[in-house]
């Protein structure tokens, strides 16, 4: 419960008890000390007064009125002795005094503070006593010569008067003395209450000190020292311990917020860990394929090879028929002068019609080398565009260059189907031509009559040959462009193949550095983690460059 509350306390309302315990406890000496101070000047004002003033003035009319009665007790004396003068000089020195007593005497009756006193009243009645019945009677017995009355006087008023004041003087000091005992037995008594009265306060102080102390460990300084210690840990790249769940005071949303942080940072270690393994293994894949591609293209350069050389022969086969046919064409307008002539060159005319159709055949068998090799070329761009699209946004540039060579096959297939309808024109063309010089042989007698329609024959072979020999031509440029394209091809795979290279060197060494980091197997990676794409700008350029 205790640890409960610890967690619960926020920081501020912390703070803020402790210093309304201290300004509390502050108060509160300061009250009990400003109430001790107060009656303890109290307990002095008593003391002053009733051990110093009272007594004082009590003490001064006392002297007076005593060196009064001295005085008219020597004037008593002069009297007797008709000593005149001298008897008036001490009455009137008795009634300076008498009257100075009744001065200080009327000063002492007014600090009196509680006139229903016994003792105040005994000895303002004894103090009236002997200054009224005893002493101003026997001055005025002095002053009139009556020395009976003032022995009577003396003897019977004077002396028990002084009797009863100096009783009542004493019984009034020693009530004023146990006063001022009174009062100096409190201010001892405030004195040491004050004192304990501060030992409390410091003894309660060191308390609060102990229980601010208790209330921060808890609440501040043990949470800060685990998170410092589990900050070493993640520093270490262990991130498979938790901190504890804090309370609802600001450390305990730091510590929640703290561990939100790691299961981010948890999450996206993870999928980053994932994504390189992935990545790893496809780069693997693009790399093996750009092999095998490569090795296909060679063979398809191979081909072209074969196929440029196949072309040129078949070129010079075709210019040597079209010469065969203006020797035909000689030969026929030659025809009418000698039939000699004539079968020689029905003769060279089957020979050659046999060399062009032996031609034509070993040009079709080209140029069904040629759609062949279209057709593979076409199948392996297509082949190399399913692998860039699995390979995603790595293959996008490899999958417009193998869209690029699909239509460069496509393109060498239309070629050569346009090669073969000629070519099988062609053929059609020396088939025909051959019949009519069997024909021609055959029926000798009938040469002359179609030597005009055998030259107009042997003239649209010549054109035919003429057209095949530029048909052949475009066919060889096809080719070179193909096979520069090939080459081109050659070239981007190659490099395809080192940038899959360094990505997988690159995949590899992200993964080692993300193996450094110690995890919970238990963690998936969090779908919501999305890699930024600046992140990626190490990868090789020759990739990018390739799209």
């Amino acid at each position: 419960m205790t640890v409960t509350m610890f967690k619960n306390l926020r920081i501020n309302a912390a703070l803020l008890l402790v210093l309304l315990g201290f300004v509390g406890l502050f108060g509160l000496s300061g009250g009990a000390g400003l109430l001790m101070l107060k009656e303890n000047r109290q307990l002095i004002a008593n003391l002053s007064r009733y051990g110093i003033e009272q007594a004082n003035d009590l003490s001064d009319a006392s002297l007076q009125l005593f060196r009064s009665r001295v005085a008219l007790i020597n004037a008593k004396t002069d009297m007797e002795g008709g000593l005149a003068e001298q008897r008036d000089t001490a009455l009137q020195q008795a009634d300076i005094l008498l009257q100075g007593s009744l001065a200080r005497f009327e000063h002492f009756r007014q600090s009196i503070d509680n006139p229903d006193d016994p003792t105040y009243q005994n000895i303002q009645a004894s103090y009236q006593a002997l200054a009224e019945s005893g002493l101003k009677p026997l001055a005025a017995a002095l002053k009139s010569w009556n020395g009976i009355e003032a022995n009577r006087i003396v003897d019977q008023v004077l002396e028990p008067a002084t009797a009863d004041f100096m009783a009542a003087l004493e019984a009034f000091q020693q009530t004023n003395r146990t006063l001022a005992q009174r009062s100096a037995e409190q201010a001892a008594g405030i004195s040491d209450t004050a004192r304990y009265a501060l030992f409390a306060c410091l003894a309660l102080a060191l308390l609060m000190a102990l229980g601010a102390h208790r209330l921060f460990r808890h609440a501040m300084l043990r949470p800060l020292s685990s998170m410092q210690r589990h900050v070493s840990y993640m520093a270490d790249g262990d991130l498979r311990a938790r901190l504890p769940r804090g309370g609802r005071n600001e450390i305990g949303t730091l510590l929640d917020g703290f561990n939100h942080m790691q299961d981010n940072l948890v999450h996206t270690v993870t999928a980053v860990r994932a994504e390189a393994d992935a990545m790893h293994a496809d780069t693997e894949h693009i790399a093996q394929r750009s092999h095998m591609i490569s090795e296909q293209i060679g063979r398809q350069a191979d081909a072209l090879t074969q196929a440029d050389h196949a072309i040129e022969h078949l070129t010079s086969v075709v210019e040597q028929s079209s010469q065969h046919a203006q020797e035909a064409t000689t030969l026929a307008h030659h025809a009418q002068a000698t039939a000699t002539t004539g079968h020689e060159a029905v003769a060279q005319v089957v020979s050659t019609m046999d060399e062009i159709a032996s031609s034509a055949k070993r040009i079709n068998a080209i140029v069904q080398l040629i759609n062949g090799i279209a057709t593979q070329t076409n199948l392996l761009a297509l082949n190399a565009a399913v692998e860039a699209a699995r390979a995603g946004q790595n293959g996008k540039g490899f999958a417009v260059v193998a869209a690029e060579v699909r239509e460069l096959a496509q393109r060498s297939s239309q070629a050569a189907n346009e090669i073969k309808a000629l070519i099988d024109a062609s053929d059609r063309s020396v088939t025909a031509g051959a019949g009519q010089v069997h024909q021609a042989g055959v029926a000798m007698d009938a040469i002359l009559k179609a030597v005009h329609a055998v030259n107009d024959r042997i003239g649209w072979i010549s054109d035919a040959a003429q057209r095949q020999t530029q048909d052949i031509a475009a066919v060889k440029e096809i080719v070179g462009t193909v096979k520069a394209d090939t080459g081109q091809n050659m070239k981007l795979v190659q490099q395809t193949a080192g940038a899959a290279g360094k990505l997988t060197e690159q995949a590899q060494r992200l993964h080692e550095m993300t193996a450094a980091f110690r995890t919970e197997a238990s963690i998936e990676p969090d779908s919501n983690i999305r890699v930024d794409p600046s992140h990626l700008e190490r990868i090789p350029v020759a990739l990018l460059q390739a799209a």
